[in-house]
């Protein structure tokens, strides 16, 4: 399988910063958004945490482990999406005639940095007491394996014709 996905790789040319950066973003979105999501189905949304609660993992002992990784996770996010977006122009833009899939990558990004938008604002809507699932989030988690595969489409240059 894993062999398969590399020569996949390999003929359309996906790989480099441009890749690897729009993987991570993508990446870290999902997870956020599975998190957030695993989170509201506990009831472990404490009025008094710092972060209302939405970082506190269930049995208390992993709380400041969890924050710290969701925070690391937070400004990491956040630090790639300008990089994300110039890795990706800069790659696109190398080909000749591509300022369509230019633009496509640039309004992928703004997909995604909307999307990035929506995860505080489905928390903020969904603070209760109640065990109650954020079924929001499953929709943007699923948003961004839709970006992921937007992202990887656009990278991907059509196999060189075989002479």
């Amino acid at each position: 399988m894993i062999r398969g996905f590399r020569s996949w790789t390999r003929a359309h040319g996906i790989r480099g910063a441009a890749w690897t950066l729009s993987v991570l973003w993508v990446g870290i979105g999902a997870a956020a958004s599975g998190y957030v999501f695993l989170v509201s189905t506990k009831t472990v949304l404490d009025p008094t945490s710092p972060f209302v609660g939405i970082f506190d993992w269930p049995g208390g002992n992993w709380n400041r482990a969890a924050v710290a990784a969701a925070a690391l996770a937070a400004v990491t996010w956040l630090a790639l999406t300008i990089p994300v977006l110039i890795a990706g122009l800069r790659r696109i833009l190398g080909w000749p005639g591509k300022r369509l899939m230019a633009a496509a990558w640039a309004g992928a990004w703004v997909g995604g940095v909307a999307l990035m938008a929506l995860i505080p604002a489905s928390v903020a809507s969904a603070k209760t007491l109640s065990p109650t699932a954020n079924w929001q989030e499953l929709v943007i988690g699923a948003g961004f394996l839709t970006l992921a595969a937007v992202m990887a489409w656009i990278l991907a240059r059509p196999a060189e014709p075989q002479q």
